[in-house]
């Protein structure tokens, strides 16, 4: 079988010579000569594009993809997968912190007949916090997800032609690609690993990318906050409905009004809802906002220039 390793890259200078120094000791140990490694330029602004021309230039196996401009870590393996041509592609972050040396492994699983084969983490060498929500997102995704995304799992995974073009085909926009894997079934496997520390730098998923990475999870993959938006609506409905006969039966038979001015009560209550209104409103925006993105049809990344690739 011919790999393709797909590594999304913004802003590792820093490691990238030991990135290809690991992942050609892995090539070697495999005995293995027919792959490409593709590395996607994600609008880096440090050395990273003139190290990937250089690796380019002096290893045919390395291609190259260089984007006008940062367009995030999703839209990055996406323009990968679009240039590959093995039988199976490999994706993998330039950082690190999943292991290239796992590769054989994955590749001993889809020799035995999977078409998906991702990693799940056993250990995360994070901080306290990082792991803690990671864990509370996964979970919540789990919960509201419409298919069963597996927990710990990231886009660290081999994924075969087939399963590729399946993905590459969806008309979709913001593609969240390990729902994805999951939604499309083929036989799949999951892979546990520990995962290591970052090698350099800081990590290029800010509370921004992370926040859209999640909607792009929950939105993409569960209608179950519009349910929960309805189902709320009809309890306060019903629940005001019945404290409005209380009240008025009080008021008939008592002198309460009197006693409850209400003004307090009247303000809590115009707060309360008007929370609630725009809580219910801000999940309704999240799936128009989809819409609008799907609707608009622009590119989900524009390619200014490759290496190494036709």
């Amino acid at each position: 079988m011919k790999l393709s390793v797909i590594v999304p890259c913004y802003n590792e200078e820093k490691v990238l010579h030991l990135l290809a120094e690991r992942l050609g000791a892995v090539f070697l140990e495999l005995k293995a000569d027919d792959y490409e490694i593709i590395l996607v330029n994600d609008g880096s602004t440090d050395r990273t594009e003139s190290i990937i021309k250089e690796l380019s230039k002096n290893n045919g196996k390395y291609k190259a993809v260089h984007l006008s401009r940062n367009f995030g870590h999703q839209a990055a393996l996406l323009a990968g997968l679009a240039h590959f041509t093995g039988d199976a592609a490999f994706l993998l972050d330039a950082d690190l912190q999943d292991p290239p040396e796992l590769i054989g492994r994955f590749i001993e699983k889809y020799n035995e007949g999977y078409e998906v084969v991702y990693g799940v983490k056993k250990a995360r060498k994070e901080n306290f916090f990082k792991k803690a929500t990671y864990r509370l997102y996964y979970k919540i995704l789990r919960m509201l997800a419409e298919i069963d995304i597996p927990l710990e799992s990231g886009d660290f995974c081999l994924l075969s032609r087939r399963v590729v073009s399946v993905i590459i085909s969806m008309p979709e926009r913001n593609k969240f690609l390990r729902g994805l894997r999951s939604w499309v079934g083929f036989k799949q496997y999951a892979l546990e690993y520990n995962r290591d520390k970052r090698r350099s730098g800081a990590s290029k998923y800010t509370i921004r990318k992370l926040l859209k990475l999640s909607n792009d999870g929950i939105f993409g993959f569960s209608k179950v906050p519009l349910k929960v938006s309805f189902w709320l609506g009809i309890f306060i409905c019903l629940g005001c409905f019945g404290a409005a006969i209380i009240f008025f039966i009080l008021y008939l038979i008592s002198d309460i009004h009197n006693k409850l001015p209400g003004y307090t009560s009247l303000i809590l209550s115009i707060l309360f809802f008007g929370g609630i209104q725009l809580f219910a409103l801000g999940l309704i925006g999240g799936y128009i906002g989809r819409i609008y993105d799907t609707v608009r049809n622009r590119p989900e990344y524009i390619i200014k220039g490759k290496d190494n690739i036709v």
